[in-house]
């Protein structure tokens, strides 16, 4: 097992992804978020449009799921295989908004 510790800048503590449903598949098994200056998904976390707890829940849609960064980067679930609880959880809190 490694020990990676991954730190999220404090300026992005509560910023928030959209990451796409299992159901727009996936890019070589990793999950897809929508990308900077709304030019699609991307495979690439790094490439991603962070927004607040509101931008992302105005935003959020039957194809995607917000997801704190935090919570994603502390489950490292940016694999398929390692995402299932944590877009399950999102797609819960969505679904109670």
């Amino acid at each position: 097992m490694f020990n990676i510790k991954i730190e999220i800048p404090e300026e992005h503590q509560d910023k928030w992804v959209l990451c796409a449903t299992p159901k727009h598949g996936y890019a070589y098994n990793s999950l897809l978020f929508w990308g900077k200056n709304d030019c699609g998904y991307k495979p690439n976390i790094n490439k991603c449009q962070l927004y607040t707890k509101d931008e992302v829940y105005k935003r959020a849609n039957s194809g995607n799921i917000p997801i704190k960064l935090v919570d994603l980067v502390e489950s490292l679930a940016v694999h398929a295989e390692h995402a299932e609880s944590i877009l399950n959880q999102s797609k819960k809190e969505l679904l109670e908004v």
